[in-house]
């Protein structure tokens, strides 16, 4: 009987996998306007808010990130992103990364209109990503995701649309990283889907951080 649960199991969790086989795979890319993927949000997650003020380490931006997590009507975990930099800033935010861990889950990228729950709509100038890789996939293990807005950057004022990052994983937890990018940086916390494992969280911190340490170089140059 055990055994029969078990193989259950295995085909429920297959089932889940093929609902969201649409997706940004490892090393992928698109840009926006971003295809709408299948299914809707069902309910926001108990203890699945997040929302801080951040600055550069540098003082040229500040601004304040949103994130919450949803259940989606397929089965998976739903990440929603949103970024305002504000009006006082000195500068523009080029890169927005979300290290939530997404290798070994099909990962998809769209948007959510706002108002939307705790999220406002998008407004100000340079308010979507840009260019053929206005959402890629880093990492080789597809760890986490980049939004680029560096050809009309998220300007002093401006308010990002609403990323929906949606995936098949069926847990989520804190331990996951939020960064912003341009000739400043900065780096916290954020949400993650799959369950957290102390190895795997370094190799992706230090991805992430090489990611940063790029960008500014290829800035610098």
């Amino acid at each position: 009987m055990k055994t029969r649960f078990a193989v259950l199991a295995l085909f429920a969790t297959m089932g889940v996998m093929v609902a969201h086989a649409t997706g940004l795979g490892p090393g992928g890319s698109t840009t926006y306007p971003f295809a709408p993927d299948p299914g809707a949000l069902v309910a926001l997650q108990a203890g699945g808010v997040m929302t801080y003020a951040f600055a550069s380490f540098s003082g040229d931006y500040t601004g304040t990130m949103r994130e919450e997590v949803w259940s989606n009507s397929l089965g998976g975990i739903d990440i929603l992103l949103q970024v305002h930099n504000d009006s006082g800033s000195l500068d523009g935010i080029s890169h927005v990364t979300e290290t939530g861990f997404f290798g070994g889950f099909t990962t998809g990228i769209s948007e959510v209109v706002g108002p939307f729950s705790g999220f406002v709509a998008a407004s100000g100038t340079g308010f979507a990503p840009s260019g053929s890789s206005a959402a890629s996939r880093q990492s080789g293990a597809g760890q986490y995701l980049d939004f680029n807005f560096a050809t009309t950057a998220l300007m002093p004022g401006a308010t990002s649309i609403i990323f929906d990052i949606r995936t098949n994983a069926v847990t989520w937890g804190t331990g996951g990283l939020f960064a912003t990018s341009n000739t400043g940086t900065f780096t916290g916390p954020g949400f993650r889907v799959g369950t957290p494992e102390p190895f795997t969280m370094g190799l992706g911190l230090a991805s992430a951080g090489l990611f940063i340490r790029r960008r500014m170089k290829r800035k610098a140059a």
